[in-house]
Formats: C-alpha cells, structure tokens, sequence
C-alpha cells in the first residue's frame, strides 16, 4: 500500500496517510477561498484510521453555520498552517489539505470542482473533470472518478 508523509510548514505536526486517499476534489467555494488564502481550497478526503498523526499535536477550531454543519480544523500552533479537517456528522472521514503532503505535486490532480457559481472568474477548469456549479448531492459521482483515475496509476 502507498504511504505519503506530510505536515505543516515549520514541521511541528507531521503525518502520515495510509493509500491515496478516497476523493480529492477542489472547492471554489467562498469559505474555502477564505480558509486557504487563495482562489480555492482542496481537499483530500481520507478515512480517518488511515491518517497516522506522527509528530505535535494539533490545535483545533471549532466552527458551526447557521445551517447546523460543524466542521473542527486541525492546525499548527507554531505556524497556523491549517492540516486537516474533521466534520464531526461523518467522523469515519477526515479532510486532509493536499498542500501539506510532501510529495504533493508528484501525484494531486483533483477530480471535480465544486461551487462553480462562486470560483474566481479568471482560474480556469480543466478539461475532463467533474464540475459542479454548488455542493454535489451526491458524491458517488466523484468517488468512482477517483476511484478509476488511481487505477490507472
């Protein structure tokens, strides 16, 4: 089975993620844009027995909506670099954010984009991916997507 390594930017946290994860998809979401400083977040989404905290200890935010999602975001004292989320309605799951992975740009490529509607006009989508203009109702769609691109690695 793959193992990918990664943390924060000054290395107080490190991880490590058994496999390639489940989904990973970029969200152009405004909240997202908000919680990555960019353009639009990512995210890799991997069960939570696969993901092996090895060094640090993470501090938490908690954050709950007006329309009752909570989602807790792990992240480094030291430098605030944001590692993971957690979305206590699916605890079996945790949200990784690519970014941190060592090995990142030898393998991300996400999927499907979500929240269209709200994307920065000027970051283009590429072709063949799935594209959703809000939050997929269903997210079989980008599970088998993922599913067959990691196959074909």
């Amino acid at each position: 089975m793959t193992t990918h390594e990664g943390g924060c930017l000054c290395g107080a946290i490190r991880y490590r993620i058994q496999g390639n994860g489940l989904m990973l998809n970029a969200c152009h979401c405004t909240e997202c844009q908000r919680t990555s400083g960019g353009a639009f977040g990512m995210s890799l989404i991997v069960m939570r027995d696969a993901l092996e905290l090895t060094k640090g200890t993470p501090h938490r935010f908690e954050k709950r909506y007006e329309h009752g999602r909570h989602k807790v975001f792990n992240f480094c004292a030291e430098c605030s670099g944001r590692v993971w989320n957690e979305m206590p309605r699916i605890p079996q799951i945790y949200n990784v954010k690519p970014g941190t992975l060592d090995d990142a740009n030898k393998w991300l490529d996400p999927v499907a984009h979500l929240w269209l509607q709200e994307k920065q006009p000027w970051v283009p989508i590429p072709e063949g991916v799935l594209r959703f203009d809000t939050q997929p109702e269903d997210y079989g769609a980008v599970l088998k997507a993922y599913a067959e691109r990691q196959a074909r690695s």
